[in-house]
């Protein structure tokens, strides 16, 4: 373990495990043929988490089943003109949006959830992506018991079990919003996890959407921010943690050369699609009448 500046939880190994880097690798080949490698038997692969560390005042742990009712995401209301569907969304920047689409798509319905990519300073080595737990804490109850408080609220939590190469994670709390930031293995040092847990605000728009704001050192990504092939930028993920359908949409300006899929979505070994619609990505996943419906038919513009 490395002197002070790493938190007590956050050791890991000194050299790289080249099993991860071939499943990295396994999960960026886009294509019709590709490889996901069993989530099941790497988990069993991995060591137990640590114990968890002392912590001031009492800590009180979630259950799986005291939560497994509440799905961390909104669902918007959509208003219908014919067969057509009009949804009006906001992505975590706080810009709003109007979807259209066939009604028997039924896209709002899925629930959105917001995505967006984050660092520290100028230091990319620090670059998360925050994400919303599909259950809240439910979702991280799964993999262990909460190991301590951050801040009033902020709490951090053991690697959760959906995200088969993360370290620990850091769990935000707005209202009645979850979102999460999966650290890796020898990732961020204690200070930088407080620079985050300090830094980041969130306030929930009238209609349930959740618009984050950073101060202090912490830098969201702007729209059309790329990390390498990872589109970094604000965007919204319908039916997020569901292997049925899932309909990804990304804040793209000028969106062109977006080629390769998003990871996350190609894991899921279902059929998926992508195309640039203006200045968003759209991408879905799911059977392959939805994904065609969805990359043919789908139209987004930007209302505010």
């Amino acid at each position: 373990m490395r002197g002070g500046r790493y938190d007590v939880v956050g050791s890991g190994p000194d050299e790289p495990d080249p099993r991860r880097e071939r499943l990295r690798r396994a999960l960026a080949v886009g294509g019709a043929a590709v490889v996901v490698i069993g989530f099941g038997v790497y988990q069993a692969q991995r060591p137990d988490p640590p114990e968890p560390a002392p912590t001031r005042g009492p800590v009180v742990t979630p259950t799986v089943e005291a939560a497994a009712a509440g799905r961390n995401a909104v669902f918007p209301a959509a208003r219908r003109r014919g067969d057509t569907e009009i949804v009006r969304v906001t992505f975590p920047d706080g810009v709003s949006a109007e979807l259209r689409y066939p009604r028997s798509l039924a896209v709002a319905s899925l629930g959105a959830s917001p995505v967006v990519g984050a660092w520290l300073g100028t230091d990319m080595t620090t670059y998360r992506q925050l994400v919303a737990p599909p259950r809240g804490e439910a979702s991280l109850a799964e993999g262990g018991s909460r190991i301590r408080d951050m801040t009033p609220t902020v709490s951090l939590w053991p690697s959760a079990p959906y995200v088969p190469l993360g370290g620990h994670v850091l769990l935000f709390e707005f209202g009645r919003w979850r979102m999460a930031l999966h650290d890796v293995d020898e990732g961020l040092t204690f200070e930088q996890r407080m620079e985050w847990a300090r830094n980041l605000r969130g306030r929930v728009t009238r209609d349930g959407f959740l618009v984050l704001r950073a101060d202090g050192p912490l830098r969201l990504a702007p729209a059309g921010k790329r990390m390498g092939s990872e589109l970094a930028g604000p965007q919204l993920h319908f039916g997020a943690g569901s292997r049925d359908r899932q309909v990804w949409i990304v804040r793209q300006p000028g969106c062109r050369g977006v080629e390769d899929p998003p990871m996350r979505l190609v894991s899921l070994n279902r059929p998926y699609a992508g195309r640039c619609r203006g200045d968003f990505y759209l991408a879905a996943a799911g059977d392959l009448p939805f994904v065609q419906a969805v990359v043919r038919n789908l139209r987004v513009r930007r209302v505010a």
